[in-house]
């Protein structure tokens, strides 16, 4: 079964595997969790934690961890599995680089740092929507991710659930920091594909001579009228987003 785990932290979720558990628990628990998290457009931080009480998984709670692992990976923003048990431990190494999210494994006597990780802010990329707007900001500090595009795909298509276009999307980087790895960069690119038409503008508030030509090239590919602007000038670069021409 799970048992839910009082935790604090914004989308902090924390669930305790204690005897054996089934694919009923998953159905039960776990999921209503990650719907109720993606009707909000909000994604979960999730504690998973296998300690001494723990016996294994049914067949049937292994195929449904499956599936829903492939199904739901878009709402984990960040894994914590916190656990001693071995092959438990040695399952998530082998499958930590396929997992979109950031996943981390902690020891049982590591509670305190796993909830520490998983409130750390540092993410390097922040959403900001402006719902009066339209208009979605985009800050980044780091190399983009996979997981990036993930987070973002799900914050523009829970706005354009509810309205058929995003005015504007906002870039906001002191300099372009590139791409993790060409698994992000693909991802980058099936991001626009996806959603260019869906966006009206697109803001490139970057320094240096890539966001220029960037946006010289994106005006052959994409539908949304596309601008570029310096780093100081992100209020610009919003109020352009939002104009409805």
């Amino acid at each position: 079964m799970f048992k839910k785990m009082h935790l604090t932290g914004k989308n902090v979720v924390g669930l305790e595997a204690i005897g054996e558990v089934t694919a009923e628990d998953y159905n039960s628990v776990l999921l209503p969790i990650l719907d109720k998290a993606r009707s909000k457009g909000d994604r979960v931080r999730f504690l998973y934690h296998l300690g001494p009480e723990f016996k294994g998984y049914t067949f049937g709670a292994g195929w449904e961890d499956f599936k829903l692992g492939f199904r739901h990976m878009r709402s984990f923003e960040r894994c914590a599995v916190v656990t001693d048990v071995k092959w438990v431990r040695d399952a998530m190494n082998m499958f930590q680089s396929l997992v979109p999210c950031p996943l981390k494994l902690f020891n049982n006597s590591e509670m305190e740092q796993a909830l520490e990780w998983l409130n750390t802010e540092d993410l390097g990329l922040n959403f900001h929507l402006n719902e009066e707007k339209g208009v979605l900001l985009l800050e980044v500090t780091k190399s983009l991710t996979v997981s990036d595009f993930e987070v973002m795909t799900d914050k523009v298509d829970h706005w354009l659930a509810k309205h058929k276009q995003l005015k504007g999307l906002v870039i906001h980087a002191k300099k372009f920091p590139g791409w993790e790895n060409l698994g992000s960069f693909i991802s980058h690119v099936g991001f626009i594909m996806d959603h260019h038409r869906k966006i009206r503008h697109l803001g490139l508030c970057v320094d240096g001579e890539l966001p220029e030509l960037a946006a010289q090239v994106a005006k052959h590919f994409v539908e949304a009228k596309v601008q570029s602007f310096h780093y100081n000038e992100l209020d610009a670069a919003l109020n352009w987003a939002a104009t409805s021409r």
